[in-house]
Protein backbone atom coordinates (compact mmCIF):
# COMPACT_ATOMS: atom_id res chain seq x y z
CA UNK A 1 0.00 0.00 0.00
CA UNK A 2 1.27 3.43 -0.50
CA UNK A 3 0.88 6.57 1.14
CA UNK A 4 1.46 10.31 1.07
CA UNK A 5 1.86 13.07 4.10
CA UNK A 6 1.41 16.51 2.45
CA UNK A 7 0.49 18.42 5.34
CA UNK A 8 3.70 20.19 7.34
CA UNK A 9 1.51 21.33 9.85
CA UNK A 10 0.60 17.77 10.96
CA UNK A 11 3.01 15.76 13.89
CA UNK A 12 3.15 13.00 11.50
CA UNK A 13 4.85 14.77 8.66
CA UNK A 14 7.11 16.74 11.99
CA UNK A 15 8.12 13.24 13.51
CA UNK A 16 8.39 11.38 9.95
CA UNK A 17 10.78 14.29 7.89
CA UNK A 18 12.35 14.59 11.21
CA UNK A 19 13.49 11.00 11.17
CA UNK A 20 14.15 10.19 7.77
CA UNK A 21 16.57 13.34 8.15
CA UNK A 22 18.18 12.13 10.69
CA UNK A 23 18.62 8.78 8.53
CA UNK A 24 20.01 10.57 5.55
CA UNK A 25 22.37 12.79 7.66
CA UNK A 26 23.73 9.79 9.61
CA UNK A 27 23.83 7.87 5.70
CA UNK A 28 26.58 11.09 4.87
CA UNK A 29 28.31 10.39 8.19
CA UNK A 30 28.54 6.81 7.81
CA UNK A 31 29.59 7.29 4.13
CA UNK A 32 32.45 9.79 4.95
CA UNK A 33 33.71 7.31 7.75
CA UNK A 34 34.03 4.59 5.06
CA UNK A 35 36.42 6.78 3.41
CA UNK A 36 38.34 7.36 6.38
CA UNK A 37 38.73 3.70 7.05
CA UNK A 38 38.76 1.85 4.09
CA UNK A 39 41.79 3.96 1.56
CA UNK A 40 40.41 1.30 -1.27
CA UNK A 41 38.29 2.03 -4.17
CA UNK A 42 35.46 -0.44 -4.30
CA UNK A 43 32.13 -0.58 -6.81
CA UNK A 44 29.58 -2.91 -4.40
CA UNK A 45 29.21 -3.43 -0.82
CA UNK A 46 27.66 -6.67 0.65
CA UNK A 47 25.16 -5.81 3.16
CA UNK A 48 21.86 -4.01 3.41
CA UNK A 49 20.63 -1.05 1.05
CA UNK A 50 19.08 2.36 2.22
CA UNK A 51 15.60 2.16 3.15
CA UNK A 52 15.57 -1.74 4.68
CA UNK A 53 16.45 -3.72 8.37
CA UNK A 54 18.47 -0.61 9.42
CA UNK A 55 17.13 2.47 7.37
CA UNK A 56 20.23 3.44 6.26
CA UNK A 57 23.02 1.13 4.44
CA UNK A 58 25.19 -0.87 6.45
CA UNK A 59 28.15 -2.65 5.31
CA UNK A 60 29.32 -5.84 5.97
CA UNK A 61 31.62 -6.45 2.99
CA UNK A 62 33.07 -5.06 -0.15
CA UNK A 63 34.00 -5.85 -3.91
CA UNK A 64 37.42 -3.99 -4.04
CA UNK A 65 38.39 -2.72 -7.59
CA UNK A 66 42.32 -3.07 -7.31
CA UNK A 67 43.02 -6.76 -5.01
CA UNK A 68 46.63 -6.23 -4.77
CA UNK A 69 46.36 -3.49 -3.05
CA UNK A 70 43.92 -4.82 -0.19
CA UNK A 71 45.59 -5.68 3.32
CA UNK A 72 44.96 -9.10 4.03
CA UNK A 73 45.87 -8.86 7.83
CA UNK A 74 42.07 -6.62 7.75
CA UNK A 75 40.36 -8.34 4.95
CA UNK A 76 39.31 -11.73 3.63
CA UNK A 77 37.26 -13.42 1.12
CA UNK A 78 34.33 -13.87 1.92
CA UNK A 79 33.33 -17.45 1.60
CA UNK A 80 30.11 -17.35 0.40
CA UNK A 81 30.26 -14.37 -1.72
CA UNK A 82 33.87 -14.88 -3.08
CA UNK A 83 33.90 -11.62 -5.43
CA UNK A 84 33.63 -9.55 -1.96
CA UNK A 85 35.99 -9.16 0.99
CA UNK A 86 34.79 -8.91 5.24
CA UNK A 87 37.08 -8.47 7.87
CA UNK A 88 39.11 -10.83 8.78
CA UNK A 89 38.49 -11.04 12.57
CA UNK A 90 41.02 -13.79 13.36
CA UNK A 91 43.42 -10.52 13.20
CA UNK A 92 43.58 -7.98 15.98
CA UNK A 93 43.19 -5.33 12.51
CA UNK A 94 40.32 -7.23 11.06
CA UNK A 95 38.18 -7.10 14.29
CA UNK A 96 39.32 -3.86 15.04
CA UNK A 97 37.64 -3.20 11.64
CA UNK A 98 34.73 -4.95 11.99
CA UNK A 99 33.91 -3.72 15.16
CA UNK A 100 34.19 -0.24 13.14
CA UNK A 101 31.79 -1.19 10.38
CA UNK A 102 29.28 -2.63 12.82
CA UNK A 103 29.50 1.10 15.22
CA UNK A 104 28.30 2.49 12.18
CA UNK A 105 25.47 4.59 12.63
CA UNK A 106 21.97 2.29 12.19
CA UNK A 107 18.37 2.92 12.78
CA UNK A 108 15.06 0.32 13.13
CA UNK A 109 12.61 0.14 10.98
CA UNK A 110 10.46 -0.72 13.79
CA UNK A 111 11.03 2.93 15.10
CA UNK A 112 8.65 3.73 11.84
CA UNK A 113 5.80 1.18 12.60
CA UNK A 114 5.51 2.83 16.07
CA UNK A 115 5.42 6.54 14.34
CA UNK A 116 2.59 5.09 12.25
CA UNK A 117 0.67 4.16 14.83
CA UNK A 118 1.17 0.48 13.60
CA UNK A 119 1.60 -2.78 15.99
CA UNK A 120 4.66 -5.27 14.83
CA UNK A 121 2.34 -7.99 15.85
CA UNK A 122 0.88 -8.51 12.55
CA UNK A 123 3.05 -11.20 11.85
CA UNK A 124 4.39 -10.04 8.53
CA UNK A 125 7.93 -8.61 8.76
CA UNK A 126 7.61 -6.05 5.53
CA UNK A 127 10.04 -3.39 5.82
CA UNK A 128 8.37 0.44 5.71
CA UNK A 129 9.50 2.59 2.77
CA UNK A 130 9.84 6.15 3.93
CA UNK A 131 11.28 8.72 1.38
CA UNK A 132 10.94 12.76 1.87
CA UNK A 133 10.22 13.84 -2.19
CA UNK A 134 10.04 17.70 -2.57
CA UNK A 135 7.62 18.69 0.54
CA UNK A 136 6.14 15.08 0.39
CA UNK A 137 6.75 12.45 2.76
CA UNK A 138 6.02 9.10 0.99
CA UNK A 139 5.39 5.65 2.54
CA UNK A 140 5.21 1.99 1.63
CA UNK A 141 3.95 -0.72 3.72
CA UNK A 142 2.73 -4.14 3.45
CA UNK A 143 -1.20 -4.49 2.76
CA UNK A 144 -2.09 -5.92 5.99
CA UNK A 145 -0.55 -2.32 7.74
CA UNK A 146 -2.45 0.66 7.89
CA UNK A 147 -1.49 3.84 9.55
CA UNK A 148 -3.68 5.29 12.40
CA UNK A 149 -3.32 8.83 11.47
CA UNK A 150 -5.40 10.72 9.18
CA UNK A 151 -3.03 13.38 7.36
CA UNK A 152 -1.19 9.66 5.75
CA UNK A 153 -3.25 9.31 2.77
CA UNK A 154 -3.46 6.11 0.95
CA UNK A 155 -2.42 6.52 -2.83
CA UNK A 156 -2.20 4.45 -6.22
CA UNK A 157 1.36 2.80 -6.98
CA UNK A 158 1.41 5.48 -10.12
CA UNK A 159 0.94 8.81 -8.23
CA UNK A 160 3.43 7.07 -5.71
CA UNK A 161 5.68 6.73 -8.34
CA UNK A 162 5.02 10.32 -10.13
CA UNK A 163 5.98 12.43 -7.00
CA UNK A 164 9.40 10.60 -6.85
CA UNK A 165 9.92 11.56 -10.72
CA UNK A 166 8.60 15.13 -10.20
CA UNK A 167 11.40 15.25 -7.75
CA UNK A 168 14.43 14.03 -9.19
CA UNK A 169 14.16 10.35 -8.40
CA UNK A 170 15.21 7.66 -10.57
CA UNK A 171 12.43 5.30 -10.58
CA UNK A 172 12.37 1.35 -11.96
CA UNK A 173 9.09 0.38 -12.37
Amino acid sequence: MYYKITNKGSEIYKVLHEQRTKELTAKEENSKKLKELIPYKWEQYFGWRDNSYGRIPAYFGFKFENLEEIDRNIWRQDRGNPEYYIPNKKTKAGKAMALELENLKRFSFYRIWEMLGISNDTGTKCVPFLEISGDVILISLDDSQSPMDSDVVEITKKEFIQIFKENGFEVEE
